[in-house]
């Protein structure tokens, strides 16, 4: 199964590689159609990120933007953190393209624990195996690969947590109650959504415990420990960088997204005279963007 979802991984990013160079020669930097130092895909969310572990190493703050007030607390510190590890280890260039291996093994390593998982819980090596491809084999979860964004590793993170709460239900070790927790804690830093699975591992605990309380408290203290391990540092910081908010996850001060709301009312525009899904609100801001930064005034073709 490792071998399998590796190859498969590598089979199909390279189409896609390929595909995106083939479309676009001379690399113009157009969302997800262009690359990053010809390793990984561009994505407008690389801003997000990348910056955080950056500004940390050059101004000692991580933010996304060490020139605006409170944008320590505007994303969770998961993923920018993991991509920072490999920038740190082999610099700006060098960190997109291994990182794409990396992110590549986690998800052949989540496609397995998902197998083990799924079987953990239903005692059928069909279900786990169908539950496995359907996971593994899935476009975009597997092109997100040579992404950097969150998506290239919150959906493993949620497969190990699924796989310990599996461990939970068979074993029941206080061992593999922190390790939940604490994949939990990870994939929820990385991907704040993720928070609502907490309902699932509360029902886990009640269901396996079959109602005993003592087990309810003794589980569940180690499965609280991990969640205490990762959050309350990241709280007390958040507590200190916003000068009293209390910020579990991300907090954003103003208007959502920033870049989202002008992208919004720029593709309402364009739904005015046009089909925004033929000409999309990306590519004219990427244009305009382009422009502004060459200074050059924009062609008759691309008007």
């Amino acid at each position: 199964i490792l071998l399998s979802s590796l190859c498969y991984t590598f089979f199909l990013n390279t189409i896609n590689i390929e595909s995106i160079k083939k479309q676009n020669p001379e690399n113009l930097q157009q969302n997800a159609r262009s690359l990053v130092y010809n390793s990984t895909v561009y994505s407008i969310d690389n801003y997000w990120y990348l910056s955080q572990f950056k500004n940390l190493l050059k101004h000692g703050s991580f933010t996304v933007d060490p020139n605006k007030q409170f944008y320590e607390v505007r994303r969770t510190p998961v993923y920018p953190t993991f991509y920072g590890i490999h920038y740190w280890l082999f610099g700006e260039e060098s960190s997109f393209y291994y990182i794409r291996f990396t992110q590549a093994l986690i998800l052949a390593l989540a496609v397995v624990a998902l197998f083990w998982a799924v079987y953990n819980f239903t005692s059928d090596y069909s279900i786990a195996a169908l539950s496995a491809s359907l996971y593994g084999l899935f476009p975009p979860i597997v092109i997100a690969v040579y992404y950097t964004v969150t998506e290239s590793l919150s959906t493993e993170l949620v497969c190990f947590l699924i796989y310990f709460l599996s461990l939970c239900k068979t074993k029941g070790s206080n061992r593999d109650w922190f390790l939940a927790g604490l994949f939990f804690s990870l994939a929820t830093l990385c991907r704040p959504s993720i928070i609502f699975a907490g309902a699932a591992c509360f029902f886990a605990l009640i269901s396996f415990s079959k109602f005993s309380l003592q087990y309810i408290i003794s589980k569940g203290i180690y499965f609280a420990a991990a969640l205490a391990l990762l959050f309350i540092p990241w709280t007390v910081r958040n507590y200190t960088k916003t000068n009293g908010d209390i910020v579990f996850l991300e907090k954003f001060y103003g208007d959502p997204m920033d870049y989202g709301m002008p992208n919004i009312q720029c593709r309402q525009w364009i739904g005015c005279w046009i089909n925004p899904a033929d000409f999309t609100s990306e590519e004219i801001s990427n244009t305009m963007i382009g422009n502004i930064n060459s200074k050059n005034p924009a062609n008759k073709n691309e008007i």
